[in-house]
């Protein structure tokens, strides 16, 4: 076995690569789980409205902090041999981007005059604390260290989840459930991600003008790219919410969340794989990347049939042990909403291999396009069909991003193949 710089074994590309996914993995679902809790805590212990008030407090707090993120985690994790770029700077440009995405959610606690107001408040603090993990985890991530990042979502997970659960069975205030929320992700990246990210990262706030505008200037599209996901799922919960009130937003949450399962699986798998995805683009012959890439799409399509089978089969049962008996009436939208979510798992992985072929700039028109299939859909079809309409439109937007994400992944290889090729009768 060949010896590392630091004299430790090196583990095979292959192996390495199989036990980063599987902590990746077990990491994802575990904090998956935590924040199904919170749905399943909201849902037995208050209402669907209350539930609904929850989410509807997430679909406004995260398409701003996720705009404003820049995704710089993906930047990072794909970030070439000899980059000027160091971690001081992505971190100093996440949180005063972060910073900037909490303003605005202070400016809608301060102008909004509903109850909503300070769960937006509080769950805008939580996604503050969430950004700067989210940043730490994108240097270990570029080293390989998938486990501690795994490890970090574990604990903040269940932090959050017993935190939140602690202050709404207390109080039975939506607000105070969010603060616990906040709690949670504060003490996960005091306790663990700031101790486990300082080895090898040097100054961490490195306020370097010139440095951060050309790395925002370089990640801008991945950050438009990802709000516009972030509003892609908010979007449905927005309509349902003025055409149906909150308890649709709480029912159509809870039945989409059952996707989230299969979504960590396809992020463990996708997060695992962006950097030796990465490697092999560099490489003369792209035949590993598309080898590898093609594995994922036919994963994810799998997983999206079985949730399908799994939903149209167990849906009823399934929904009403979890959440209540009046959760469970609308299995025909829920199978629909577990088609979309295998078309998106699929999208996703494609996704994965755009950010590794860093085609930052080609996805602001795929997603915006996106964004745009799904406006429409949710304007025409949720007033006449509420729940049903919310899941055809979700379904046709995740069908535009599949098709949009595997065009320009082949455009790209296309560019890098011809630019490879050699000369017919040269020497």
């Amino acid at each position: 076995m060949v010896a590392s710089e630091n004299g430790a074994p090196e583990v095979p590309r292959s192996a390495a690569l199989r036990l980063n996914m599987l902590w990746t993995l077990a990491g994802n679902l575990v904090f998956a789980a935590t924040q199904w809790g919170v749905l399943v805590v909201l849902a037995r212990l208050g209402s669907p409205a209350d539930l609904g008030r929850y989410t509807l407090g997430l679909a406004i707090t995260t398409p701003m902090f996720l705009l404003l993120s820049l995704q710089l985690r993906g930047a990072q994790a794909t970030e070439p041999a000899g980059s000027a770029y160091r971690f001081g700077h992505y971190f100093t440009l996440r949180t005063v981007l972060s910073l900037g995405a909490l303003l605005l959610c202070a400016v809608y606690a301060l102008i909004s005059s509903t109850a909503l107001a300070p769960v937006v408040l509080w769950l805008g603090l939580a996604k503050l604390f969430d950004s700067v993990s989210d940043v730490c985890y994108g240097h270990l991530q570029a080293r390989h260290g998938l486990r501690e990042v795994s490890q970090s979502l574990i604990l903040r997970g269940l932090l959050s989840v017993l935190l939140l659960g602690a202050a709404y069975a207390l109080t039975r205030q939506v607000s105070w459930a969010a603060a616990g929320t906040a709690l949670g992700y504060l003490l996960g990246l005091a306790l663990f991600d700031v101790p486990h990210t300082r080895r090898g990262t040097g100054p961490w706030w490195l306020p370097e003008r010139a440095t951060l505008l050309r790395l925002a200037r370089l990640t801008w599209p991945l950050g438009v790219a990802v709000g516009l996901i972030a509003l892609n799922a908010s979007l449905p919960r927005y309509f349902l919410g003025r055409e149906r009130g909150l308890n649709a937003v709480g029912l159509f949450t809870a039945m989409s969340y059952v996707t989230v399962a299969g979504s960590m699986v396809v992020t463990a798998l996708g997060q695992a794989a962006t950097t030796p995805l990465a490697r092999l683009a560099e490489a003369t012959d792209l035949g590993p990347f598309r080898a590898l890439l093609g594995r994922l799409l036919l994963a994810g399509s799998g997983l999206g049939v079985l949730g399908v089978l799994g939903a149209a089969a167990l849906g009823r049962p399934l929904l009403g042990g979890l959440y209540g008996a009046g959760y469970a009436q609308d299995v025909p939208v829920f199978t629909l909403l577990m088609g979309a979510a295998g078309v998106s798992y699929a999208a996703s992985f494609a996704g994965f291999g755009m950010t590794s072929l860093r085609q930052f700039r080609a996805q602001i028109p795929l997603f915006t396009a996106t964004s745009g299939v799904l406006l429409l859909g949710c304007f025409l079809l949720i007033p006449a069909s509420g729940l049903m309409g919310a899941a055809w439109a979700t379904l046709f937007s995740a069908v535009t991003q599949l098709l949009g994400s595997l065009w320009v992944v082949w455009l790209e290889l296309q560019r890098r193949q011809a630019g490879r090729a050699p000369v017919r009768g040269a020497g």
